[in-house]
Order: structure tokens, then C-alpha cells, then sequence
């Protein structure tokens, strides 16, 4: 039986096989192409395989080219399921990326992951990349990173540990953040700081990518014209590719990338992802940048609310410091004018020569709790004027020199005596000398007004462990805790000066007054005199 299919003939023509294409002439004349492309997907040449008189020895010729092609599909059948393997892991690694560059809020995270995709072998695939952005004054392109091997050895230590631990792109981004980041950075120092360049350098090759937002296939570093020769020879590749980094109107960089250790050939197909990969980055960059932004701002507005929250309860408390502090000054006006006229008619007739001994003595107890009295009034006004000390660097010595002098016609007075051993060369103290010399005086009437006629009292002073300590020392001090019908005025006294000696970075210790020894220990802390800065910045 004659065969259908022209898979017998050495030469055929359209009008005997309707399966050859008129745009190939050859398949007319070829008889092995012809049986390739057309007889082996012709029902015919079926037809004819199946006619009970074809032999073996009619398949003879074409077995060969039969077998031949049956291993050539095979090859590419083996090659495309591992090009659709290696796709479909790209596509895996792709969607984490794009998933993690829709979540990040970091600048630094965003960048890490984007440079990482593009070397990674999951990814990409190229050898190197290097960043370059814009700075914040938009005058320079600068190069803030670039991840990759310098030399094939290099490359065979990172590719193999990447492949033998399988790092997900957070645990390689991350890396990057960490230890290697440092370590990629001075490694490609010197790269980096090369590869900067002035945005009005209008014909330079990164400025024109960037300024015309195309990116650029470079096949032959070394012909391109518009790059200068030392960026060439810092670069090193012949084949570079470079993506603009763009968000709107808004010129973030520019991604350089190359097959530096491989020399693989760049495709345009690594352009073309590489284009489509910049764009969702560079919306990443811009995103995390205003996020900064905003979280500067908010940062600035929180704190100026609450200086400006701080100031509004300090004018609050100072309108009501100021409240009781003028009512504290109409009551002491009021109470000092009638005791003021006490104390001077006891005075006047303990002078008076017809007055007993028991009447001078009662005529001078007046005087002595007219001035208890005052000396509490001067505390209470000195715990209300606290609030606004004006401090200045101050002598203690010469303070309680100038106190004790004021105080000499009461020691005399009260018949006792007072001993000021004091250290020389002791360091200034920042303090409020009004408050400090009010304490003082208190300290000095509530001490002295416990001793026995004829006592002395010790008042010192020295360096201690960074401290200059004041201590007031006599027998009798222990009456200021343990009289009982004096507890609450002492007391009352002690405490005001304790909290006014605060504001002074100042303590006062009690612990002492039941030794055997009694003393009242006063420790200052010096401190050093600082500027006020404004306390919101408009």
C-alpha cells in the first residue's frame, strides 16, 4: 500500500505534504528536517505506522533521527522542570520579599531585604549590587551600601553557607543588619566613597539614569563615555546594569548590579525584573522615610505638649505659691508688728533698774520665745519663697560667719557661747544664699535656745567623701527630740528647714542628736552651675 506521508520521499512539495510551510523552502529538499518538524506531528506518518505492511526495514532510515530527537525533548524536558523549579522558588522568595517590603517600616530592614533578593541566588541571582541615594540636602549621590563577594574564593565561602543553613531573606536581611553588614561595608569602603557623585554633574551616567528614570544595560564599562575613569577601574565589571530608584516626583537613587565573579552574561530579562523590582523598593524607601519623618514630628509634638503641659501647672503652682506667699507675708506683718511691740516693752523693763532678779529672769523668757517665735516665721516664709531660689555659688564658711555675727546679741543674751571651727578652703556651694542664711539662723536659735546658761555650743565644718559637712554639736542638743513640751516646736522647726535645706542639695541627719556625743549633721552635695535652656523650641 502507497504511504500517505511523504516521510519516504527525498523531495516533496506543497501539493503532496500539505503540512510544509511555504516560508520554508528548505523542508522541501531536506528530508531529515522535514521528518522532524512536520512527519513525526502528521496523522498520516500514524496511519502509515500502523499499515500491516511497514517493516521494519522502511523505519530503518529515520530511526536514528527519531531517537535523536527523542532524547533531544527529553534534554529539554529535564532542563525546563528545572527552569520551573528554580521559577517557582524565585517566585516563593519574590512574594516574601514583597511581603516583607509591605510590612517594614525600616528604612535600614527594607533596604537589607531589597539588596539581599537581588544576590540572592532564591532571587536574582547576580553577583553584587550596590545602593546609592540621594542625600538630604539633594546635592550628591552617595553610596550607602553594597552586598556581595570580592573574589571567587569569597564567593565560594558565602554561596556555601548560605546553601548549606537554607537562611530565610529576614534571617539573611537581618544578617546583613548585624555583624556583616559592617563587614560588607568595609569591605566596599573604599568602592562606595568613589562611587559618589554631584547631582549637578548633569552628563554623568548616574545622573542621567536617574534624571531620565530609564534603566541602562551597560555592555562595555570600559566604552562608556560619561563615566570617569576612576569609578570604572573601582568598579572592575564590564557588564553593569543600573535602576533608578524613583517614588513620584521624588528621586531616591539608583541600583547598580552586575555578574562580577561569574561573568554570566547580564540578560535583558535581569533588566526587565530588575526594572519591575525597583518599583515597589523605592515606594518601600519612600514610605519608611515619611514614617521617620512622622515619627520625628510626633516625637517633637509629644515632648512640646508636655513641656508646654509642664510650664502650664508650673504657672498653676506658681499663681498659688503666690497666694500663700502673700497671705503668709500679711500674717507675719501681723503677728511680728504686736510681738515686735512685746519683746521691745520686755526689754525696756528688764532694763529697768527697780525690776527683781525673777522678774528679769521672767522679762527675758518674753524675749527669748518672742524670738522662737519670729525665728518660725522667718522658716515658714523661707519654706514659701523655696519654690523660686536664685542660685549662685555661695561660702559656707562666710555664711555662717555673717549668721553668727547677726546672732551675737541673742548668744549673749541667752548667757551661752558659741565656738565656729571651720575648715578653710572648703569648694563654693550652688545655693540660694537668702534660703541658706534663713536655714542657718534657725538652725543656730533652735540649737542654742536648748542649752544651759554657761554652755558652749560647736559649730563646724569640713571636707568629707565629696560632701561639705555642717555640724552642730553640745550636750543639750538631745532636748531637741526628747523634751516633751518642746517636741512640736523644734520639730516643727526642724522640719521646715530640712525641706527648705533640700532645695539647697542639702540633707539633714537626726540619727545623731541621741549619741552620746549628740550632733545635727547637715551634708551638702556641691553641685556645678548649669544654663537654662528655653523650655520649648518654637
Amino acid at each position: 500500500m502507497e504511504p500517505n506521508c511523504c516521510w519516504r520521499l527525498e523531495q516533496a512539495t506543497p501539493d503532496i505534504c500539505p503540512n510544509l510551510d511555504p516560508a520554508k523552502p528548505y523542508l522541501q529538499h531536506d528530508r531529515r528536517q522535514r521528518f522532524i518538524e512536520c512527519c513525526l506531528e502528521c496523522h498520516q506518518f500514524v496511519q502509515d505506522l500502523a499499515q500491516p505492511d511497514t517493516t521494519i526495514e522502511d523505519l530503518r532510515p529515520m530511526l536514528p533521527i527519531m531517537v535523536e530527537e527523542t532524547l533531544k525533548l527529553r534534554a529539554e524536558v529535564r532542563t525546563l522542570h528545572q527552569l520551573i523549579g528554580h521559577l517557582e522558588q524565585q517566585g516563593s522568595f519574590l512574594r516574601e520579599v514583597g511581603q516583607g517590603l509591605q510590612t517594614s517600616l525600616n528604612r535600614d530592614e527594607i533596604l537589607a531585604m531589597a539588596m539581599t533578593a537581588i544576590t540572592s541566588g532564591k532571587g536574582f541571582g547576580l553577583n553584587r549590587a550596590i545602593l546609592l541615594l540621594v542625600d538630604d540636602h539633594d546635592e550628591n549621590l552617595y553610596g550607602h551600601m553594597a552586598v556581595g563577594p570580592r573574589d571567587s574564593s569569597e564567593a565560594g565561602n558565602i554561596w556555601g553557607e548560605i546553601h548549606q543553613r537554607e537562611f530565610s531573606l529576614r534571617e539573611m536581611a537581618h544578617r546583613l543588619l548585624g555583624d556583616r553588614g559592617a563587614q560588607e561595608k568595609n569591605k566596599f569602603g573604599d568602592l562606595l566613597q568613589t562611587l559618589r557623585t554631584p547631582l549637578d554633574q548633569r552628563t554623568h551616567l548616574f545622573n542621567k539614569v536617574l534624571r531620565e528614570r530609564v534603566p541602562r544595560h551597560i555592555h562595555s564599562v570600559s566604552n562608556e563615555p560619561f563615566l570617569p575613569p576612576e569609578q570604572k577601574q573601582a568598579l572592575q565589571a564590564e557588564e553593569l546594569l543600573l535602576v533608578p530608584l524613583v517614588s513620584g516626583e521624588i528621586q531616591i537613587g539608583l541600583l547598580l548590579a552586575d555578574n562580577l565573579i561569574t561573568r554570566r552574561p547580564i540578560s535583558e530579562a535581569d533588566l526587565k525584573a530588575l526594572e519591575t523590582f525597583a518599583v515597589p523598593v523605592a515606594f518601600s524607601i519612600e514610605r519608611a522615610n515619611l514614617y521617620a519623618k512622622l515619627q520625628r514630628e510626633l516625637l517633637r509634638t509629644t515632648r512640646a505638649n508636655r513641656q508646654l503641659q509642664e510650664q502650664q501647672e508650673q504657672i498653676v503652682k506658681m499663681e498659688k505659691h503666690s497666694l500663700v506667699g502673700q497671705l503668709s507675708a500679711d500674717l507675719a506683718h501681723a503677728i511680728r508688728n504686736p510681738l515686735t511691740i512685746l519683746s521691745a516693752h520686755a526689754r525696756q523693763l528688764a532694763q529697768n533698774q527697780l525690776a527683781d532678779s525673777s522678774q528679769r529672769r521672767s522679762l527675758n523668757g518674753i524675749q527669748k520665745e518672742c524670738r522662737r517665735l519670729d525665728a518660725a516665721l522667718q522658716d515658714v516664709l523661707a519654706l514659701v519663697d523655696e519654690q523660686h531660689p536664685n542660685l549662685d555659688n555661695w561660702d559656707l564658711n562666710r555664711a555662717l560667719t555673717q549668721v553668727y555675727a547677726s546672732l551675737q546679741g541673742d548668744i549673749d543674751l541667752d548667757q551661752v557661747s558659741c565656738h565656729l571651727d571651720l575648715q578653710p578652703g572648703l569648694p563654693q556651694l550652688l545655693v540660694d544664699y537668702r534660703q541658706l542664711s534663713s536655714c542657718l539662723q534657725s538652725l543656730f536659735r533652735q540649737t542654742l535656745g536648748v542649752l544651759d546658761p554657761k554652755s558652749c555650743l560647736v559649730v563646724g565644718s569640713h571636707w568629707e567623701r565629696d560632701q561639705v559637712i555642717l555640724t552642730f554639736s553640745a550636750p543639750e542638743l538631745q532636748r531637741l527630740v526628747a523634751e516633751p513640751n518642746q517636741a512640736n516646736c523644734h520639730g516643727l522647726a526642724l522640719t521646715l528647714c530640712a525641706r527648705a535645706l533640700e532645695t539647697q542639695h542639702a540633707v539633714m541627719e537626726t540619727d545623731r542628736l541621741n549619741d552620746p556625743e549628740p550632733a545635727l549633721v547637715i551634708r551638702f552635695t556641691p553641685q556645678q552651675e548649669r544654663d537654662h535652656a528655653p523650655l520649648v523650641d518654637c
